[in-house]
């Protein structure tokens, strides 16, 4: 599985079949409800990707390339494992997940993905970047990363761990692959927003906010 998109979520790939192929199908990630777009990725995807699936949060609609998931649009990556069952109906070697607001190269289709990407071979990966929160060079995906949790309200547990490592596991896999310096996270880094000069309180009300949130939380 190939994952390119946005946010800071990293991209990822998984062999999900035979290598003999090497064929792509695309999922296309939404993080907000917008029917409007559903025929515009349509248009421009589906000549390029004889798999093409869209991801959207409560759906309501009855189109056969569209599936339905629930949850906060803020910390999507659980969309891909509600529907995964229809992923992994897709015709493809590969799966190619992007963001709907982003709009893929013309090169990329079913057949020249995995070469343009340098993916070759069951243990070969795709990262665009990856940020060492163990360093302090990090902002606030720091403390998103301190109060992570794989078991949010309302969610069972024991089925959610049964499915991802346990925190050591997953320290040790980051650290083996030289992805993770030290066994701690880091403190947030210190930043503070420059003032606007002239504007007064009412235009530097973010900047106050900025300031505040990074003394409270360094």
């Amino acid at each position: 599985m190939i994952y390119v998109g946005e946010r800071g979520l990293l991209p990822y790939i998984k062999r999900t079949m035979d290598t003999s192929s090497r064929k792509t199908s695309l999922v296309v990630l939404f993080n907000h409800q917008y029917d409007r777009n559903i025929p515009v990725i349509r248009e421009i995807y589906s000549r390029r990707f004889s798999g093409l699936l869209q991801l959207m949060p409560y759906y309501k609609g009855d189109a056969p390339d569209v599936c339905s998931v629930f949850g906060n649009s803020f910390q999507f990556y659980n969309y891909i494992l509600q529907a995964r069952e229809r992923i992994m109906e897709l015709d493809g070697d590969y799966i190619l997940i992007i963001g709907d607001d982003l709009l893929l190269n013309p090169r990329f289709d079913e057949f020249s993905t995995p070469s343009l990407l340098g993916i070759h071979g069951e243990d070969t990966c795709y990262l665009d970047g990856f940020v060492d929160v163990s360093l302090p060079v990090c902002y606030r995906g720091t403390v998103e990363a301190h109060r992570f949790s794989t078991a949010p309200a309302g969610i069972d547990a024991g089925s959610v761990n049964r499915n991802v490592p346990s925190y050591g596991e997953a320290r040790q896999i980051l650290k083996s692959r030289n992805l993770m310096r030290h066994d701690e996270l880091s403190r947030v880094r210190m930043f503070l927003p420059k003032w606007n000069p002239g504007g007064g309180v009412h235009a530097n009300w973010k900047v106050l906010k900025g300031r505040a949130w990074h003394l409270l939380n360094y």
